[in-house]
């Protein structure tokens, strides 16, 4: 499981660098960047927040997991126009589910 655990806040990490930085290129106060704070911000947040749960116990980990691989996968299928952006939220959304299957 440790594997699943360090690939998983690898993925995480990459998602929420690049929706930060996809954020970041948003005219401020613009309607584009309003919906985009909508659809990445959660998922930027809790990517975050995996590092830090890596450390507690056991369910609080696979919480944050299942929560990532939930809302990441929704973001993934609603992003227009960012396919390398798509494929981040994808790729933690994937190994969110594999890390919450080997504790299983």
């Amino acid at each position: 499981m440790d594997e699943e655990l360090e690939r998983c806040i690898a993925d995480a990490h990459v998602c929420a660098d690049m929706c930060e930085a996809y954020l970041g290129t948003l005219p401020q106060g613009s309607a584009e960047l309003r919906r985009a704070v909508d659809l990445l911000a959660a998922p930027a947040a809790v990517a975050r927040t995996l590092d830090d749960l890596a450390d507690q116990p056991l369910p609080l980990t696979l919480a944050a997991a299942r929560l990532l691989h939930d809302l990441a996968g929704a973001a993934a299928e609603r992003v227009d126009g960012r396919p390398e952006l798509a494929q981040a939220l994808r790729a933690v959304a994937e190994s969110s589910v594999r890390l919450v299957r080997a504790a299983e």
